[in-house]
Protein backbone atom coordinates (compact mmCIF):
# COMPACT_ATOMS: atom_id res chain seq x y z
CA UNK A 1 0.00 0.00 0.00
CA UNK A 2 3.26 1.98 -0.11
CA UNK A 3 2.30 5.41 -2.10
CA UNK A 4 5.11 7.95 -3.57
CA UNK A 5 2.67 10.77 -2.38
CA UNK A 6 1.79 9.61 1.12
CA UNK A 7 4.70 10.49 4.23
CA UNK A 8 6.45 7.69 5.78
CA UNK A 9 4.58 8.24 9.08
CA UNK A 10 1.10 7.64 7.20
CA UNK A 11 2.63 4.57 5.16
CA UNK A 12 3.40 3.36 8.67
CA UNK A 13 -0.20 4.18 10.07
CA UNK A 14 -1.84 2.54 7.31
CA UNK A 15 0.50 -0.82 7.73
CA UNK A 16 -0.46 -1.10 10.77
CA UNK A 17 -4.20 -0.54 10.15
CA UNK A 18 -3.49 -3.39 7.80
CA UNK A 19 -1.49 -5.74 10.17
CA UNK A 20 -3.99 -5.15 12.87
CA UNK A 21 -6.70 -6.21 10.32
CA UNK A 22 -4.72 -9.05 9.34
CA UNK A 23 -4.56 -10.29 12.85
CA UNK A 24 -8.29 -10.61 12.61
CA UNK A 25 -9.14 -7.40 14.51
CA UNK A 26 -12.70 -5.69 13.05
CA UNK A 27 -12.85 -3.07 14.63
CA UNK A 28 -9.79 -0.54 14.76
CA UNK A 29 -9.07 2.82 16.24
CA UNK A 30 -6.36 4.90 14.20
CA UNK A 31 -4.48 7.84 16.33
CA UNK A 32 -3.28 10.90 14.54
CA UNK A 33 -2.25 14.23 15.28
CA UNK A 34 -4.51 17.21 13.89
CA UNK A 35 -2.74 18.69 10.65
CA UNK A 36 -1.02 15.09 10.07
CA UNK A 37 -3.02 14.34 7.54
CA UNK A 38 -6.08 11.69 8.98
CA UNK A 39 -8.17 12.97 5.68
CA UNK A 40 -5.23 11.39 3.33
CA UNK A 41 -4.77 8.30 4.80
CA UNK A 42 -8.95 8.23 4.87
CA UNK A 43 -9.02 8.42 0.88
CA UNK A 44 -5.89 5.84 0.36
CA UNK A 45 -7.12 3.65 2.72
CA UNK A 46 -10.84 4.02 0.98
CA UNK A 47 -9.46 4.26 -2.47
CA UNK A 48 -7.89 0.12 -1.64
CA UNK A 49 -10.69 -1.05 -0.42
CA UNK A 50 -12.52 0.12 -3.43
CA UNK A 51 -9.78 -1.61 -5.57
CA UNK A 52 -10.67 -4.40 -4.40
CA UNK A 53 -14.39 -4.40 -4.98
CA UNK A 54 -15.53 -3.12 -1.34
CA UNK A 55 -17.89 -1.15 -0.31
CA UNK A 56 -16.99 2.03 1.88
CA UNK A 57 -19.20 4.21 3.82
CA UNK A 58 -17.52 7.53 5.53
CA UNK A 59 -19.67 8.59 8.74
CA UNK A 60 -19.06 12.22 10.05
CA UNK A 61 -20.72 14.71 12.22
CA UNK A 62 -19.60 18.29 10.39
CA UNK A 63 -20.42 19.28 7.01
CA UNK A 64 -16.76 20.71 6.81
CA UNK A 65 -15.55 17.03 7.13
CA UNK A 66 -17.90 15.63 4.63
CA UNK A 67 -16.52 18.25 2.10
CA UNK A 68 -12.98 17.42 3.07
CA UNK A 69 -13.07 14.12 2.66
CA UNK A 70 -15.57 14.07 -0.97
CA UNK A 71 -12.76 16.79 -1.74
CA UNK A 72 -9.98 14.09 -1.79
CA UNK A 73 -12.02 11.75 -3.19
CA UNK A 74 -12.86 13.01 -6.01
CA UNK A 75 -9.42 14.70 -6.99
CA UNK A 76 -8.57 11.13 -6.90
CA UNK A 77 -11.29 10.08 -9.13
CA UNK A 78 -13.53 8.46 -6.78
CA UNK A 79 -17.20 9.35 -7.34
CA UNK A 80 -19.01 9.49 -3.80
CA UNK A 81 -22.41 9.16 -2.63
CA UNK A 82 -23.68 12.22 -0.27
CA UNK A 83 -26.10 10.67 2.56
CA UNK A 84 -27.16 14.28 3.58
CA UNK A 85 -30.57 15.94 3.99
CA UNK A 86 -31.55 17.52 0.64
CA UNK A 87 -29.59 15.01 -1.45
CA UNK A 88 -30.48 12.14 -3.33
CA UNK A 89 -29.26 8.78 -1.96
CA UNK A 90 -27.49 6.86 -4.55
CA UNK A 91 -26.68 3.20 -2.72
CA UNK A 92 -25.25 1.86 -6.43
CA UNK A 93 -21.89 3.76 -5.80
CA UNK A 94 -19.11 1.93 -4.20
CA UNK A 95 -18.49 4.89 -1.64
CA UNK A 96 -21.11 6.64 0.15
CA UNK A 97 -20.02 9.88 3.00
CA UNK A 98 -22.69 10.41 5.55
CA UNK A 99 -23.83 12.80 7.84
CA UNK A 100 -23.84 10.96 11.44
CA UNK A 101 -27.70 12.88 11.92
CA UNK A 102 -28.87 12.17 8.54
CA UNK A 103 -28.34 8.28 8.17
CA UNK A 104 -29.31 8.21 11.89
CA UNK A 105 -32.77 9.54 10.91
CA UNK A 106 -33.32 7.90 7.36
CA UNK A 107 -32.13 4.27 8.74
CA UNK A 108 -33.06 4.13 12.25
CA UNK A 109 -35.89 6.84 13.80
CA UNK A 110 -37.74 7.17 10.42
CA UNK A 111 -37.08 4.13 8.80
CA UNK A 112 -37.45 5.35 5.54
CA UNK A 113 -34.32 4.24 3.93
CA UNK A 114 -32.56 0.68 4.09
CA UNK A 115 -28.86 1.48 5.51
CA UNK A 116 -26.20 1.15 2.67
CA UNK A 117 -24.51 -1.45 1.95
CA UNK A 118 -20.69 -1.67 3.45
CA UNK A 119 -18.06 -3.59 3.84
CA UNK A 120 -15.79 -0.99 5.55
CA UNK A 121 -17.42 1.63 7.93
CA UNK A 122 -15.50 4.62 8.99
CA UNK A 123 -16.13 6.84 11.73
CA UNK A 124 -14.20 10.40 11.23
CA UNK A 125 -13.31 12.22 14.40
CA UNK A 126 -14.36 9.05 16.53
CA UNK A 127 -13.70 10.92 20.28
CA UNK A 128 -17.37 12.70 19.25
CA UNK A 129 -18.90 10.03 19.08
CA UNK A 130 -18.44 6.97 20.74
CA UNK A 131 -20.41 7.64 23.66
CA UNK A 132 -23.58 9.08 21.75
CA UNK A 133 -26.16 6.48 20.85
CA UNK A 134 -26.54 7.73 16.89
CA UNK A 135 -22.60 6.24 16.55
CA UNK A 136 -23.54 2.72 18.23
CA UNK A 137 -26.78 2.48 16.41
CA UNK A 138 -25.01 2.80 13.23
CA UNK A 139 -22.29 1.10 14.08
CA UNK A 140 -24.55 -1.77 15.12
CA UNK A 141 -25.96 -1.66 11.65
CA UNK A 142 -22.66 -3.57 10.57
CA UNK A 143 -21.84 -6.57 12.72
CA UNK A 144 -19.56 -8.35 9.88
CA UNK A 145 -18.24 -5.20 8.04
CA UNK A 146 -14.63 -4.18 9.31
CA UNK A 147 -14.92 -0.63 11.48
CA UNK A 148 -12.56 2.01 11.56
CA UNK A 149 -12.12 4.94 13.80
CA UNK A 150 -10.03 7.90 13.11
CA UNK A 151 -9.27 10.46 15.62
CA UNK A 152 -6.70 12.88 17.01
CA UNK A 153 -7.45 11.91 20.79
CA UNK A 154 -8.92 8.51 21.36
CA UNK A 155 -10.98 9.71 25.19
CA UNK A 156 -14.22 11.45 24.88
CA UNK A 157 -14.64 15.08 26.32
CA UNK A 158 -16.59 13.52 29.13
CA UNK A 159 -13.08 11.30 30.07
CA UNK A 160 -14.94 8.21 28.45
CA UNK A 161 -12.05 5.89 26.62
CA UNK A 162 -12.61 3.66 23.75
CA UNK A 163 -11.67 0.31 24.73
CA UNK A 164 -15.44 -0.90 24.59
CA UNK A 165 -15.97 -0.10 20.81
CA UNK A 166 -12.77 -1.57 19.48
CA UNK A 167 -10.33 -4.25 19.57
CA UNK A 168 -7.46 -2.27 18.75
CA UNK A 169 -5.27 1.13 18.54
CA UNK A 170 -2.68 2.18 16.33
CA UNK A 171 -0.83 5.19 16.83
CA UNK A 172 0.70 7.66 14.55
CA UNK A 173 3.60 10.05 15.63
CA UNK A 174 2.95 12.22 18.24
CA UNK A 175 2.82 16.27 17.88
CA UNK A 176 6.30 16.57 19.38
CA UNK A 177 7.98 13.92 16.57
CA UNK A 178 5.86 15.68 13.63
CA UNK A 179 7.23 19.22 14.75
CA UNK A 180 10.83 17.51 14.81
CA UNK A 181 10.76 15.97 11.48
CA UNK A 182 9.32 19.39 10.22
CA UNK A 183 6.06 18.73 9.23
CA UNK A 184 4.12 20.74 12.10
CA UNK A 185 5.06 24.51 12.70
CA UNK A 186 6.43 24.56 16.44
CA UNK A 187 3.31 25.80 18.58
CA UNK A 188 3.23 29.32 20.48
CA UNK A 189 1.32 29.29 23.44
CA UNK A 190 -0.39 32.56 24.60
CA UNK A 191 -2.04 32.75 28.20
CA UNK A 192 -3.30 35.36 30.43
CA UNK A 193 -0.60 36.85 32.93
CA UNK A 194 -3.32 36.64 35.76
CA UNK A 195 -5.98 34.03 35.33
CA UNK A 196 -9.70 34.88 36.24
CA UNK A 197 -10.43 32.86 39.03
Amino acid sequence: MIESDLREYQVDLIDSIAAAAAEGKRRILACLPTGSGKSVVLARIIQHAISNGKKVLVCVHRMELLDQMRDHLEKWGVEVGLILSGFPWDNSLSVNLAMIPTLHSWVIRRKKEKHPQADLVIFDETHHSISAKTWQDIAALYPESFILGVTATPISKSGKGSGNHFDAMVVGPSICELTQQGHLVPARYFTPTVPDL
